[in-house]
């Protein structure tokens, strides 16, 4: 219901381009080869081995600092954040061949970002908690590496801060079941007219910090030169309201509807960044954006199959796995990956290259850990022949999450000392 009324609002210039993206991703998905993907390196035990120490004294190094560091709960919370961050460049390093270091310079910047968006995210909104700070520090690194991309400087812009914590605002409350249905209609018509330029009154206290968050954009971009900015944002709503529907337990929704959806949710929200990183974009540039959003979105979707599968939502990888292994959609995924990397060609900069390097292979290392998690998900033979080619045994990389949470402190535990230092003043 929700999905539907949103669609019969006013259509924009973005649609179409939407629309294009959308069919153009879902067909390279598809086409993507099921069969086992080419890697170019093998770990034998000993290796793996060997860089499971490694990265075992950088966890409790950068640990043993944070325990030690007298800086408030929040910024605490950002360093373990950063932790997280620092795991996967570590692994992706080893899957990485001729890398010269060049991308060492942007994850500097993008750690002085981060530390920022803690900052004024907190300021913004104190009663904030730590899954959400998570969520929107990921979507600023998101951004930071299209502005790399696109050539620009890494910063925290008005725009950017704003877009990343109003993703987190909207698609948590339209996830949260203890909110009505009725409740959610309001609040997804109420923010779609704003997004559209509309003045709206925030009549549910749920609306209230996303208004003041759609203001700070259009402080940085005006409606009038920059339409498509918000045709963007007004994408994403709509690709976040359709997806609504993968939360019921809806026989009707078949595997291609559910991919499609999850192909729009996840290029729309990259697109989207795309725009308020630049402004404007050429054609390529979307399409790689779009693209890159995908992958992000169908990762994500294969690490949280087990919390999915719990509370009945469909996604891709719940639908495969309700009636078979996850073997062929996972190698498609890493292959769907792999031809990502093709059409950023456009991108000449030694620096875009090298972090576009990056990025896909640290793909490549949350694909492997969600592979390990879910191993019972998986035929033997194919985890057998997977763990060839991780640079961490799966037995490894099946606890390291856990690992790095009792190290770095719980999520509770965390929580109450950023809830600590707010009320605290410090």
């Amino acid at each position: 219901m929700l999905a539907a009324e949103v669609t019969e609002s006013k259509k924009t210039r973005m649609e179409d381009v939407v629309v294009g993206l959308t069919s153009k991703c879902v067909a390279m998905f598809l086409d993507s080869s099921p069969g086992f993907p080419q890697f170019s390196r093998r770990f034998t035990p000993e290796e793996q081995l060997k860089t499971e120490r490694e990265l075992e004294k950088l966890i409790d190094e950068t640990t043993s600092r944070v325990a030690r560091s007298k800086a408030s709960g929040a910024a605490r919370a950002a360093e373990v954040e950063k932790l997280k961050a620092s795991v996967k460049v570590f692994v992706a390093r080893f899957l990485c061949s001729g890398n010269n270091g060049t991308e060492t310079d942007f994850l500097e910047d993008f750690s002085q970002v981060g530390d920022e968006f803690v900052r004024k995210a907190r300021a913004f909104d104190p009663r904030l908690n730590l899954e959400d700070i998570h969520q929107a520090l990921r979507n600023v690194w998101i951004m930071n590496s299209l502005q790399v991309f696109l050539g620009k400087q890494v910063a925290l812009t008005p725009s950017g801060f704003a877009y990343s914590l109003l993703y987190p605002y909207t698609d948590n409350y339209l996830d949260d079941p203890r909110v009505p249905p009725e409740t959610k209609t309001d609040f997804v018509h109420a923010l779609g007219r704003r997004l559209a330029g509309e003045e709206v009154q925030a009549m549910i206290p749920a609306l209230s910090n996303p208004f003041k968050l759609i203001e700070m954009i259009e402080g940085e971009y005006p409606r009038l030169a920059y339409a498509e900015v918000f045709d963007s944002l007004l994408a994403i709503h709509h690709a976040q309201v359709e997806a609504l529907a993968q939360q019921a337990r809806s026989p009707s929704l078949s595997t291609q509807d559910i991919l499609e959806m999850s192909v729009e949710k996840g290029g729309t929200s990259v697109l989207a960044d795309g725009y308020v990183a630049a402004g404007v974009l050429e054609d390529e540039v979307k399409d790689f954006a779009f693209g890159f959003g995908v992958c992000l979105q169908l990762m994500d979707d294969l690490q949280d199959l087990e919390e999915d599968w719990a509370h009945g939502h469909q996604t891709l990888m719940t639908k495969t796995a309700a009636v078979g292994c996850l073997d062929v959609v996972t190698n498609r995924l890493i292959n769907f990956r792999a031809s990502l990397i093709g059409s950023g060609g456009y991108l000449y900069s030694p620096q875009a290259q090298a972090l576009l390097q990056l990025s896909h292979k640290s793909c490549l290392t949350l694909i492997l850990e969600a592979t390990a998690r879910a191993s019972h998900r998986y035929t033997k033979d194919y985890l057998t022949a997977l763990e060839a080619y991780s640079p961490l045994r799966f037995s490894y990389l099946k606890s390291l999450k856990e690992n790095l949470r009792h190290k770095s402190k719980s999520p509770r535990r965390l929580e109450s000392a950023i809830s600590a230092g707010a009320y605290s003043g410090r």
